[in-house]
């Protein structure tokens, strides 16, 4: 397998590492930034703190919550085109950076967002400098960003121009992290590990990253929610990471990141919360594909066999506050056929699933489980 993977020209992390803004500027020699917030990282006053410590003023876009949209999108390429700026800063949750990654590159490309996926871009981004508040999406090291269409779905634009320049990571942002968000981030990181880790395009090079991001999230990710010391917040920011570059290798993710993206949109379901009703039931659908892979991460993490996982990942998504089940997420029942076509029709291709989830996707297979998410069973 030949591997191609891009990253960050630079990755700074620990606590305090924000102070490290400036030194970045220089060296990325900008002077005009847009920084792109949303409304809960500037009420926590963390956009404030980033304006404090940088030496030059900046302009915020702002006022924005939730799923990234396409519409969200279009407003801030639309700033940074008729503002001049001559950078991006995305500080906060996955949805901040994802925007702040297409800002970038359709700043100085023509077109619109749709265009990025049937033309070629012609020329380089903005800079860009990916600051995240939350422990989860791993946006600041992966080489894609996501977007609600207007079709109801998610999809996504990848390629190494999506890439941050810059990633500063530092895991005392996190701290004023609601402990829903910060339990739907966290359970995000460790899906993304386990997806990639159970592809069928793993590889020792996504193994390293895979397999230390499931760990330090079996073991930080609990602390980080309910008591938020610095060192599980600390082990959680660098899980995020690491599942973000292990899924940006051509180990991707599987089904359970499809699921997630199809329904979460069309029933306004946070996507960690929507990762979290299904991740348990992925690593039972694909259980007997990868039963040796199993075996072998659950004895680096302690377990009995490779049958013991799920009903784990039942417990700690419990353990966190939320729900195992699609039906308490306002899912109806019947919309789970229609899902299950619409993922065997087209979704899966997009995804890239045939070569990647490693259990056949069926339209049989994917009704059964469909049926274990939405129950909870």
């Amino acid at each position: 397998m030949i591997i191609e993977f891009h990253q960050p020209n630079l990755f700074i992390f620990g606590q305090g590492a924000l102070s490290k803004i400036t030194d970045v500027l220089v060296r990325l020699n900008v002077n005009s930034p847009l920084v792109v917030s949303d409304d809960g990282v500037r009420k926590a006053g963390l956009t404030d703190l980033l304006l404090e410590k940088m030496p030059l003023q900046a302009e915020v876009f702002s006022g924005f919550s939730g799923e990234p949209t396409l519409q969200l999108a279009t407003s801030v390429i639309e700033k940074v085109r008729e503002g001049g700026f001559d950078s991006v800063i995305a500080i906060g949750g996955g949805s901040a950076l994802d925007v702040g990654k297409i800002a970038a590159l359709l700043a100085t490309n023509e077109g619109q967002v749709a265009d990025c996926f049937v033309s070629k871009r012609k020329f380089p981004p903005l800079p860009k400098i990916l600051i995240p508040t939350t422990a989860g999406s791993g946006s600041e090291m992966s080489s894609s960003a996501v977007l609600k269409f207007d079709d109801g779905l998610k999809h996504s634009i990848t390629g190494e121009d999506v890439v941050a320049d810059v990633a500063i990571v530092d895991s005392q942002l996190s701290r004023s992290c609601p402990n829903e968000v910060a339990a739907s981030s966290g359970i995000d990181a460790l899906s993304t590990g386990l997806e990639a880790y159970l592809s069928m395009l793993a590889s020792p090079f996504s193994d390293m990253f895979a397999t230390a991001a499931v760990e330090l999230c079996f073991r930080w990710l609990e602390r980080a929610v309910t008591d938020k010391d610095p060192e599980a917040l600390n082990g959680m920011s660098l899980a995020a990471s690491l599942s973000g570059v292990a899924a940006s290798t051509p180990a991707d993710v599987n089904i359970c990141h499809c699921i997630a993206e199809t329904l979460g949109p069309r029933y306004d379901i946070p996507h960690g919360k929507a990762v979290a009703a299904i991740m348990p039931y992925m690593v039972e659908f694909n259980l007997d594909a990868t039963r040796l892979r199993l075996r072998h991460l659950t004895r680096r993490l302690g377990m009995r066999d490779e049958l013991s996982l799920a009903p784990r990942l039942k417990a700690i998504v419990k353990a966190v506050g939320l729900d195992i089940c699609l039906k308490y997420m306002g899912v109806p029942r019947e919309a789970l056929e229609t899902t299950a076509k619409i993922i065997f029709k087209s979704r899966q291709y997009e995804y890239m699933l045939p070569q990647i989830n490693p259990f056949p996707i069926t339209l049989s297979s994917l009704n059964k489980l469909l049926e274990a998410c939405w129950k909870g069973e």
